[in-house]
């Protein structure tokens, strides 16, 4: 072997001390770990990360859009079966919640706050569908036509006159579910 090709002890130990990106790459960032109780267990550096990632406008969009989309299906369950179901509430606020949850990616609770804010909403617009229904079905006239030519001061009236204590005990659960379901629980390691 020629002279300038000769590799000494030092320079073969110091190649192999240093990492090949391509052979061997760096290692991951320890992964976040989800227990049974779906708290996520982070390090302070990945709960930085993840309050970097989430994304409040999305949450909102998405969740407004879930919470029309879940009060018209309860109105639509409510009309098909002629009964009403007041306990869909708790449901439409879990489905608002997740919903937030999974497209703002919320760690902190403001997103907790959005969650039980458009649950409210989305089952007072339910109660307001339903109504709407009930008109449109007692007086024979199209859904939509009672929708967008009637006068909703009678509407308000009869939600008004149709109110019961127990659609706030709902509604309160639904918020309640709405809030809790809104925003990954985080406990951060040490």
């Amino acid at each position: 072997m020629s002279e300038e090709n000769k590799v000494t002890a030092d320079e073969l130990q110091e190649t192999q001390e240093t990492p090949n990106p391509v052979t061997n790459p760096a290692p991951e960032p320890a992964a976040v770990v989800e227990d049974e109780d779906n708290v996520k267990y982070m390090t302070p550096q990945e709960f930085e990360v993840a309050k970097l990632r989430q994304n409040m406008p999305v949450a909102v969009i998405s969740g407004i859009i879930a919470g029309i989309v879940l009060a018209g299906v309860w109105a639509a369950i409510v009309m098909a079966t002629n009964t009403i179901y007041t306990y869909m509430a708790i449901l439409v606020g879990l489905g608002v919640g997740f919903v937030v949850r999974f497209a703002g990616k919320g760690v902190t609770a403001k997103f907790g706050l959005v969650g039980a804010i458009l649950a409210l909403f989305s089952c007072v617009l339910g109660n307001f569908l339903t109504t709407v229904g009930f008109i449109a079905s007692n007086n024979g006239l199209n859904f939509f036509e009672v929708l967008f030519n009637y006068d909703w001061s009678r509407i308000f009236l009869v939600i008004k006159r149709d109110f019961e204590y127990i659609d706030l005990v709902f509604y309160g659960l639904a918020v309640i579910v709405g809030y809790g379901t809104a925003f990954h629980t985080v406990k951060i390691k040490q």
